[in-house]
């Protein structure tokens, strides 16, 4: 699925979603339809809305969200150098 879904949020603004995620917003001003792509960069400035709605179709589709990583949940293991490990602790006596 790739299709632009759209919405009307507030009178001659419209909100485009795709794979359930913005795609951008169209924002009427006058005869003129302002085209912003999901990243808010503008893509033009159309004299229809049947023109904006196709440059925001023409984008490429969002890239699919990428799964969670699985949490560690495996202990940690704590290098110590080879010379400290093998070190024998000094007693003195005091006094």
């Amino acid at each position: 699925m790739n299709d632009l879904i759209w919405r009307v949020a507030d009178e001659g603004f419209w909100v485009g979603t795709r794979d359930g995620g913005f795609a951008g917003t169209i924002d009427q001003h006058g005869a003129h339809f302002y085209v912003r792509n999901e990243f808010a960069e503008y893509l033009g400035d159309y004299a229809d809305f049947d023109r904006a709605q196709a440059a925001l179709d023409a984008q490429p589709g969002r890239l699919p969200r990428q799964p969670e990583p699985e949490p560690v949940t495996q202990p940690i293991a704590v290098a110590v150098p080879l010379a400290e490990a093998r070190r024998e602790p000094v007693l003195r006596r005091v006094g």
